[in-house]
């Protein structure tokens, strides 16, 4: 697998998402492109500057859930515990971002995880350095919560982040207890590591990159309207649970009150919005009978399967057992 390539593809389509135009970045148009670290680094900068967002990298790692999941089904097919895949995944950090590592250690009875660059790289490249730092450490994040099917939640977090952007990366990174410092870590519970994979909802999983990539192949002026890009946004991260408006605002760096309203002037809701995706991906999930309604309700965000037959209902008339 080339990761490097993949990482490109989904930072295209993640701009896309974010109505940042391509057009500068001929080069990342081309998924054979190769580029140097001051190349990057250029990259990088016009991608902030025209986002307006100084944490498109750490927004990038939040999105990056279905996009990684290439990822995360190798490290599920090849490790029986937590501490294996995330050793497995620090070998392809390199691989991905070049000049980067991961690497983790044991201190008491927490685990350590440090992400380090190359000095050039620290030194002579500001925009590439801090938007990959801030991706790989949300990425670590996220897709950790892929192999328990969980939350995980940090113990600390040090870095060295801006105080007036704290907030944001307490919301990213999950964590509220974070410390200045020259490089960037992630302490979470030593138990985690022995913590099996599980890899019961992999081919749901696997199923949603599907309808993903399908989706991926349409028409790119779909996502001329904020609803659409919210609507793939949310789908492309439903795999854990639906995300809630303030996560889908802040991820496309807006408030939950200028969200609202701006998907008001195209006059729909997030609610709606919401619901209509849950809609489209029960659907697509009970087409597969090995897919048990219970799970299919669990990864749609409703705490009871009575609650999602009752919408079923809602939408088709009848219930998931008698629809197909």
């Amino acid at each position: 697998m080339d990761f490097q390539t993949q990482f490109l593809s989904a930072l295209r389509a993640y701009c896309t998402l974010r109505n940042v135009s391509l057009t500068p970045f001929h080069s990342l148009s081309n998924p054979s492109a190769s580029f140097t670290s001051r190349e990057l680094d250029s990259l990088w900068k016009g991608i902030m500057e025209q986002s307006g967002d100084q944490l498109f990298g750490l927004h990038f790692g939040e999105s990056m859930q279905v996009s990684a999941l290439g990822i995360v089904g190798q490290l599920i097919t090849t490790s029986n515990t937590v501490g294996e895949a995330l050793a497995k995944g620090a070998s392809m950090v390199p691989l991905m971002a070049e000049g980067f590592e991961l690497t983790s250690e044991v201190l008491e009875d927490q685990v350590k995880i440090e992400l380090r660059a190359n000095q050039e790289i620290r030194k002579q490249c500001p925009y590439y350095y801090k938007s990959i730092r801030d991706f790989i450490a949300a990425l670590v994040i996220h897709e950790l919560d892929g192999l328990i099917n969980d939350k995980i939640t940090p113990n600390k977090i040090v870095g060295p982040l801006s105080a007036h952007e704290s907030d944001e990366y307490c919301r990213v990174l999950r964590c509220n207890d974070f410390q200045h410092a020259d490089k960037m870590s992630i302490s979470v519970d030593l138990k985690l590591m022995g913590i099996p994979v599980i890899t019961a909802n992999y081919r749901m999983q696997a199923y949603l990159k599907t309808l993903l990539l399908e989706t991926s192949t349409l028409d790119l002026t779909q996502f001329e309207s904020l609803k659409n890009r919210v609507s793939t946004y949310i789908m492309s991260n439903s795999y854990l649970k639906i995300l809630s408006i303030d996560d889908v605002a802040a991820n496309f760096n807006l408030s939950s009150r200028t969200l609202q309203r701006k998907l008001s002037e195209e006059g729909c809701s997030f609610k709606e919005i919401v619901d209509n995706v849950r809609k489209e991906l029960a659907l697509e999930y009970l087409k597969d009978r090995n897919n048990q309604i219970k799970d299919v309700a669990y990864s749609l965000g409703y705490n009871e399967s009575s609650a999602f037959v009752r919408a079923f209902k809602r939408w088709t008339g009848t219930t998931p057992s008698l629809y197909f």
